[in-house]
């Protein structure tokens, strides 16, 4: 009798091909329904939506993840809904903005395991133009101010990425918020920082990118 098993085993996968493709499929189908059914975004600890998994719901901000540190492998994320993950904690290193399923497809992708922290949005994809909002500098040399203007003076509250370069080499990354509501004008801070201290003075540009406003 088992002998008969193991060899109807491979006619079944000629007959039937689509049966070894059913787990993938399955577990795709049920990663979408789990999308639609979940009220944040799903992480997983394993590629293709498998493994350990939590739920992180709207404007969750993750600057130390316990124990998801450097463990997410895939994201079920729902439509309109946006993951930014970071390589470091609070925030910091190389960053990428997600929406939609995603999962890593192997252990060499660069993100499997990578994440240490993130910032989940709602209802990014909905809101205001980005450009309602402009960053502006006075253009002094090495002295400069970075301000928001805000043409209109109306009601926004905007969340900007500010990264700053820093002594020794490498840079230091911020989320900061900024209610600007009825305001045409919010000085930000310096447009240059020296990074190479006092006696050998470098001067280096500071990045301020708006990454959201509602």
């Amino acid at each position: 009798m088992k002998n008969l098993y193991i060899l109807s085993l491979p006619l079944l996968l000629i007959f039937f091909p689509s049966i070894g493709n059913y787990d993938n499929d399955n577990i795709q189908q049920r990663s979408e329904n789990q999308r639609k059914d979940s009220k944040g975004i799903v992480l997983y600890e394993h590629p293709n939506f498998k493994g350990k998994n939590t739920v992180v719901s709207e404007s969750w901000a993750g600057s130390d993840i316990d124990e998801w540190d450097d463990r997410i492998s895939s994201l079920s994320i729902p439509t309109g809904w946006t993951i930014v993950v970071y390589e470091q904690p609070n925030f910091q290193g190389k960053s990428e903005e997600l929406q939609g399923n995603w999962t890593t497809h192997s252990v060499s992708d660069f993100w499997n395991d990578q994440i240490s922290s993130f910032q989940v949005y709602s209802t990014r994809s909905a809101n205001k133009d980005l450009n309602a909002v402009l960053l502006e500098s006075d253009y002094e040399a090495y002295g400069g101010w970075i301000y928001l203007h805000n043409p209109t003076s109306n009601n926004y509250t905007v969340r900007l990425k500010i990264t700053t370069p820093v002594f020794g080499g490498g840079v230091e990354s911020r989320i900061e918020e900024h209610d600007i509501s009825n305001r045409s004008k919010v000085p930000l801070g310096r447009t240059y920082v020296n990074s190479g201290g006092f006696l050998s003075p470098q001067y280096e540009k500071i990045i301020y990118e708006i990454i959201d406003i509602e």
